[in-house]
């Protein structure tokens, strides 16, 4: 079963924007450190860095979006491995299973950083608290990555019980 191209062009082009993302966050972190002050474009916020409050703020910002994009670039890593692993024909392998997993869990665990980022950008940034509970319906609902991730571990724990139930057969016959 070997997956579609159009699905490796995909992930070999969201690893391209992901690293080019990568190096593009690093340089204007190093551009803000050395030089204290520049337009500050994160986590969907945008302001002027003038006090050295928002200047502490803005190296948590910048610091949060690399871990961000380290981490949405390592489990595009893991998912390019295993569309590799599954062109080579085999299924139910122990990278398929603890990779499938890692992506879910990565993807969750980034899910919530963000919530928690935003938490703390309104609260230091805006300097107010604001808590609520949204449902929205489109595809970059944080709910639907929340249950793509629990999607992936689910199916990691499918693929351990058929890699079980594989060398249980061999074993019989």
């Amino acid at each position: 079963m070997k997956p579609p191209k159009f699905l490796k062009i995909i992930i070999s082009v969201s690893y391209f924007l992901l690293f080019l993302k990568l190096v593009v966050s690093l340089l204007c972190y190093i551009y803000f450190l050395f030089s204290g002050s520049v337009k500050l474009s994160s986590l969907d916020y945008i302001s002027i860095v003038q006090t050295s409050e928002s200047q502490v703020a803005a190296i948590v910002l910048f610091s949060l979006e690399i871990i961000y994009t380290v981490i949405l670039f390592y489990a595009v890593y893991i998912i390019k491995k295993l569309i590799k692993d599954f062109e080579k024909e085999r299924l139910y392998t122990r990278l398929q299973i603890s990779g499938l997993s890692l992506v879910g869990k990565l993807i969750i665990g980034v899910f919530i950083l963000q919530i928690i980022a935003e938490f703390f950008t309104r609260i230091i940034l805006d300097s107010r608290l604001e808590i609520g509970l949204s449902f929205e319906n489109d595809l970059g609902s944080p709910w639907l990555l929340i249950a793509i991730g629990l999607f992936l571990i689910y199916l990691s724990k499918i693929f351990a019980n058929s890699a079980r139930l594989k060398e249980e057969n061999e074993l019989t016959v």
